[in-house]
């Protein structure tokens, strides 16, 4: 017998449940909340809906405008989110709307929370990441409010290397409403990269700062074991694993063993009287060789290179951006992805002081299947799981969803612009819940539907995906209700930059 059929009938199942358990069986269903007055399960519910819509990373201004309502009957003085920016306005609205600012929707600055953003080339996805961005490091914003605005780390990489045909990171113009931008580059390629970013549009005098093009070196107290590793291309789940890693691995284990500071001049000096293989040699030497070059001149004394920045590169203020574009004919997409990881790390260090939020420009021309590129992936989804405990966004604009499904997995929402690839709808399918349908509304109609919709988007806009958001009430009278967007999805039209638009298609 049940507690509640045990109530129901006045405890007389002695036999079942004894009246010396009845108290404690009554203070189950006080805490189950279920032998509560009315009144009190309506707080509780406004309450509950309340703290939905606080945490909702995406809200419409109507949803907003009831939610307050709700928030003055729970606690008159609380406002449930201080920090927001508009992201662009509903498409996709077919009953009448009390007023156009109903379709309005808004991101949440007040709560950590990721984005997944994919689409082909020229459908905007980059534009979305620089709204985004936006968001969340201009405080005089004209499209949100923000008290407290974070510091922002993007990665950027890019195979075309050359000063006519190099595709810079587009969210560089941010520096054209003064927010300071610095450019972290490769040494071998930083006169280029000062050429490039030296003539970025808007970025004059009067209405902006231009962007500062500076070397990337690490500093000996940055090179730690968990950094050398990582440039050395070692990878722990690795199937294959260079012949020379093994030697690596010894030596740093020993140091380690021997609890003394790791130092870099040490670990070389034990690798000089160790012998290798020839085979060996060569690979690991073009590895330290590498290794060599983005360490800070006064520890390669012997080799000549770009003077170092005299501020501190690695010092994150709130309302900055630090950009590395690694696009260098001399590294791999794979080398790039190892020097992210490292970025990465120390960006996070020191994150006490402000939010954090990351972004990755052209995922797809790094985020291969490769092995220091499935070590930044996992890097990246562990960021994301830990999202609330160490205060960091990350947003990842790629054309192709395959490559990097782990991250839609985790992100809170998914902004899909228009493409026609169906192997990439069937990616998506599997792994969003308003693409792919769920019970009744899961049918081969509703996918040819969807991937209709996808196909006929215009440029700017996009298929959101974001079972939290919170866009709309349900109900009339007394018994209205927030409703959250749960399996569906809505098409949203992006909304204007507030900085220099720089990426609009070169066309002949």
């Amino acid at each position: 017998m049940s507690f509640l059929s045990y109530f129901r009938q006045g405890g007389a199942s002695q036999d079942v449940v004894t009246p010396q358990k009845a108290p404690d069986i009554k203070r189950f269903l006080d805490y189950a909340a279920l032998t509560q007055p009315d009144d009190f399960k309506s707080a509780t519910r406004d309450k509950t809906e309340c703290d939905s819509f606080a945490n909702a990373p995406l809200f419409s201004i109507a949803a907003q405008t009831f939610a307050e309502k709700l928030s003055r009957r729970v606690s008159p003085s609380a406002q449930l989110v201080p920090q927001y920016g508009l992201i662009g306005s509903r498409a996709d609205v077919s009953e009448p709307v009390r007023s156009p600012e109903d379709q309005l929707i808004m991101t949440n600055l007040n709560i950590p929370w990721s984005a997944f953003i994919c689409g082909s080339q020229g459908a905007g996805k980059s534009h979305t990441l620089s709204c985004l961005l936006e968001a969340c490091l201009i405080r005089d914003n004209p499209t949100g409010t923000l008290s407290h605005p974070m510091a922002g780390l993007v990665f950027h990489f890019d195979r075309f290397t050359s000063v006519s045909t190099t595709q810079i990171c587009e969210a560089a113009y941010i520096s054209s409403s003064r927010i300071p931008v610095r450019v972290l580059v490769t040494p071998s390629n930083v006169w280029n990269m000062n050429r490039i970013y030296g003539d970025l549009l808007g970025a004059d005098t009067e209405h902006g700062t231009r962007a500062q093009v500076v070397p990337l070196y690490f500093n000996h107290s940055q090179l730690n074991i968990s950094t050398l590793l990582k440039l050395m291309a070692f990878d722990p789940t690795g199937s294959s694993t260079p012949l020379y890693m093994e030697v690596v691995i010894r030596i740093i284990r020993e140091i380690a063993m021997e609890g003394s500071h790791f130092s870099y001049s040490v670990f070389k000096d034990r690798l000089s009287t160790t012998k290798l293989f020839k085979e060996q040699e060569t690979a690991l030497n073009m590895r330290l060789q590498l290794l060599d070059t983005f360490l800070a001149p006064q520890l390669t004394p012997n080799l000549r290179k770009p003077s170092a920045c005299e501020q501190d590169i690695w010092d994150f203020q709130p309302g900055t951006l630090t950009i590395v574009d690694l696009s260098d004919p001399f590294l791999s997409s794979d080398d790039a992805c190892s020097l992210f990881s490292i970025c990465l790390a120390i960006f996070l260090e020191e994150r006490s002081s402000c939010g954090r939020v990351v972004a990755l420009d052209e995922a797809h021309k790094f985020l291969t299947q490769t092995g220091a590129a499935n070590v930044l992936t996992e890097d990246l989804t562990s960021i994301i799981r830990q999202q609330r405990h160490i205060g960091t966004r990350v947003f990842t604009a790629t054309q192709e969803p395959t490559l990097s499904p782990k991250l839609i997995d985790l992100s809170n929402a998914t902004f899909v612009h228009r493409f026609s690839s169906p192997a990439w709808y069937q990616t998506l399918r599997g792994h969003l819940a308003g693409a792919a349908g769920i019970g009744k509304s899961a049918s081969p109609q509703r996918d040819a539907d969807v991937f209709r919709a996808i196909t006929e988007l215009q440029t700017g806009e996009a298929l959101v995906f974001c079972p939290t958001a919170q866009v709309c009430t349900v109900g009339d009278n007394d018994a209205v209700r927030l409703q959250s967007l749960g399996s569906q999805y809505m098409r949203v039209r992006t909304r204007k930059r507030v900085t220099f638009d720089g990426g609009v298609s070169i066309a002949a």
